[in-house]
């Protein structure tokens, strides 16, 4: 799957309310401004574990989208960069964690889904499982990895809860797909509050 087809994919999401909104407020200028503010405002909720290393992992995570995906318009991004937040936080709080089925890194990857997604898309991933985990335990590259494998759910399932219900692909999934669209949605209405007073703001 090539950019412009990833693009495609993507604007088939932006026509929600959520997006209708914000689309007039997010620029290439403030995208990741907004990116981190909303994701810090819905991550301190967990006032126990909001720490240092959950603050980076969103940074390191928007960086990485601006990094890669320059080429994208910037409202693309801002959901790019949704999306990796509320897979991470559903996944493991950011942490560097080692799941009991073999998961790995922020996003939870099993290794045979980093090798797929090498072969997708031609990435070197690693040859040996000790290189590929060095990469899932590295934010930057385990946030590339997230964000290829995901293009390629949703160019396939075309939904959010679809592509994430497979991203979990259990005995739980459909659990999981229901609970990480239950923290999009929360994040999404910082989202919409924020933009709407950066616009009220805009206005005086």
């Amino acid at each position: 799957m090539r950019i412009t087809e990833i693009t495609l994919c993507l604007l088939i999401l932006t026509s929600s309310a959520h997006a209708g909104q914000c689309k007039k407020f997010i620029n290439e200028d403030n995208w990741t401004t907004v990116c981190q503010q909303v994701a810090n405002q819905h991550i301190a909720q967990y006032a126990g574990i909001y720490n240092f290393e959950i603050i980076t992992g969103i940074q390191l995570a928007v960086e990485t989208i601006s990094s890669i995906y320059g080429q994208l318009d910037p409202f693309t991004m801002f959901q790019l960069c949704e999306w990796a937040i509320a897979t991470a936080e559903q996944e493991s709080f950011f942490r560097f964690a080692v799941g009991s089925a073999g998961e790995i890194g922020p996003y939870q990857f099993k290794l045979n889904t980093v090798r797929l997604v090498g072969k997708i898309y031609t990435l070197d991933v690693g040859t040996t499982d000790r290189e590929i985990v060095e990469n899932l335990l590295d934010n930057t590259m385990a946030t590339y990895i997230f964000s290829l494998h995901f293009y390629n759910l949703l160019h396939r399932h075309k939904t959010l809860w679809r592509a994430w219900r497979s991203y979990n692909n259990g005995k739980h999934a459909t659990q999981y797909a229901n609970e990480i669209m239950h923290r999009y949605t929360r994040i999404n209405a910082l989202t919409q509050k924020y933009c709407h007073t950066q616009l009220t703001l805009a206005a005086k």
